[in-house]
């Protein structure tokens, strides 16, 4: 760490070895971040540290470091960040009775964090993160200890008997795969993409997606794209090759924004599309664009970029039955609009985007008033409850998927 006067490390050290290569972190307590330095082969380490991690916007002081790895692969460094405890003008920690957050850094290239909770409680000064058997407790000084597991990916889908035309649904693609799979059913039996879906697994990037056998219009499709190269391409298909943008779906990969979308070469009505919303932007576009215009909602994708909501939306000026939209909503907060627009109002699912915010499982749908085929909706389902439901479904009941979203 850089010397200054007053600037105290408070943590002990924590070591790691990736074969030659040994390493030790040190957190600051006073907003400097987490750095890692080389333990050369004569016991001492290297004065100029070769990784950091810092956050110049939050300045967290940071609590013990805890590394949870398989062997020398996959290192994750694991902390408490106190909010709001660092100030200056003279450089001290002020820690009593302010929050803390769970944080965790890769410990191959530290950087931002990948993963960032709400806060738990008291900030827990001098204790540790403690990692075992899967599960990560949390210390808070608000007399409770927060427990979380390791989660894989949750599904919310939605399927509609008759089954329809004749559909592949696959899901848990790596990027190389699904291209493979959109390459086969698109380029040679004459599928059209449907849905796609980019989420997180376990540090990585895979996809679901829904093709169907079906006439289509000539559409264009792209996935991985950052938020500038999926302007350029809406501003090069929309604008300048008289494309229509028909669906986006927004994800975040190792903390950063991704979209994927499919574009139509269609007659359609005037519609307005805006990604990277945050959700009071999204609600002031849409009270402007329904409440004031006449537009519908007919498309909407919630992602997080860092520990905030992010919404994509498409909106389209036609004659639409009517609709109800939410977005923000916990599970069980879901749940309760499901039951009560569903069970008692007469509305159907027709769209429904997952997505997470410090480990929690957060909603956006559309319902609408309006006829249509029965249907069966699910939500927070593993990888491998989404696939049960799917063979029971598909392969017994006669359904067919109509939606998918990965989170």
């Amino acid at each position: 760490m850089p010397s200054k006067p007053k600037l105290h490390i408070h943590s002990t050290p924590t070591y790691w070895q990736i074969g030659n290569d040994r390493r030790v972190y040190v957190a600051s307590d006073w907003g400097l971040g987490i750095r890692a330095y080389r333990l050369l082969d004569n016991g001492q380490l290297e004065t100029r540290a070769f990784l950091s991690a810092r956050d110049d916007r939050n300045r967290y002081a940071f609590n013990q470091l805890s590394l949870s790895a398989n062997g020398s692969k996959d290192g994750v460094l694991w902390t408490v960040g106190c909010v709001s405890c660092v100030v200056d003008n003279p450089p001290d920690t002020k820690a009593t009775g302010k929050q803390g957050v769970l944080l965790a850094y890769d410990a191959s290239r530290l950087g931002n964090p990948i993963f960032t909770s709400s806060k738990l409680g008291v900030f827990p000064r001098f204790n540790s993160v403690t990692v075992a058997t899967g599960r990560v407790y949390v210390p808070t000084f608000s007399g409770s200890i927060v427990v979380f597991g390791v989660s894989g990916a949750h599904f919310a889908a939605i399927w509609t008997k008759p089954a329809g035309p004749v559909f592949v649904a696959r899901h848990g693609l790596t990027p190389q795969e699904y291209q493979q799979q959109f390459d086969q059913l698109v380029g040679q039996q004459g599928y059209c993409l449907a849905d796609v879906s980019g989420y997180e697994d376990g540090g990585q990037l895979r996809y679901a997606a829904i093709w169907r056998k079906t006439s289509c219009a000539q559409f264009v499709a792209r996935h991985g794209l950052t938020s500038q190269e999926y302007q350029q391409q809406f501003d090069q298909l929309v604008g300048r090759q008289g494309y229509r943008l028909k669906f986006i779906n927004g994800y975040t990969v190792g903390g950063q924004d991704r979209y994927a979308a499919i574009w139509e070469k269609s007659d359609g009505p005037p519609f307005v599309a805006k990604h990277g919303l945050t959700s009071q932007q999204y609600q002031q576009q849409f009270d402007d664009l329904v409440g004031r215009q006449g537009y519908c909602l007919v498309h909407v994708s919630g992602y997080a970029v860092g520990n905030e909501d992010r919404y994509a939306a498409i909106w389209e000026k036609k004659s639409c039955a009517p609709f109800t939209a939410v977005h923000g909503l916990t599970a069980q907060q879901y749940q309760q609009r499901f039951d009560d627009l569903i069970g008692r109002q007469g509305y159907r699912l027709i769209l429904v985007s997952g997505h997470r915010i410090g480990g929690q499982d957060i909603y956006a749908a559309i319902f609408e008033k309006s006829a249509g085929p029965a249907f069966v909706a699910r939500h927070g389902l593993s990888a491998s409850e989404y696939q049960q439901q799917f063979d029971q479904l598909v392969g017994r009941e006669g359904y067919g998927l109509e939606w998918v979203s990965g989170y």
